[in-house]
């Protein structure tokens, strides 16, 4: 591949180590909310679990650029583009990132809570 002055580059693909574990309770969310927008048409909920998987990618990426919560420190959210909803997880030694839930953004705030404390979130894994 040549770069606009004409001169080879190459492109370096992406490597992490980081993988991206789902909590239980948050992969139950997952699942009903692409349920509900399959209800509401065809093709709605394959377009929900698209920008579930484009925003865990990028978490998995780079979990670091997404803000903090203020209702607990340990725990970042990651919102999604098109749909009110946001992924909340957690950065765990050993280059895991929990996803303690798939939170729409205009209910039940800080419901997600119990799942970050006081225990490892990974324990509830799935």
């Amino acid at each position: 591949m040549a770069d606009a002055a004409g001169e080879a580059s190459r492109e370096i693909p992406a490597v992490t180590s980081r993988r991206i574990i789902f909590h239980r309770d948050a992969a139950a969310e997952a699942e009903a909310a692409a349920g509900w927008y399959e209800e509401r048409g065809k093709g709605l909920g394959a377009d929900f679990v698209g920008e579930l998987e484009r925003v865990s990618a990028l978490v998995v990426e780079s979990p670091r650029i997404w803000p903090r919560s203020t209702a607990d420190a340990r725990a970042r959210f990651a919102p999604f583009a098109r749909l009110p909803y946001a992924l909340v997880f957690v950065e765990l030694a050993g280059d895991e990132v929990v996803v303690i839930a798939v939170a729409h953004g205009r209910r039940r705030p800080s419901y997600w809570l119990r799942r970050v404390a006081p225990g490892d979130p990974s324990d509830d894994v799935r």
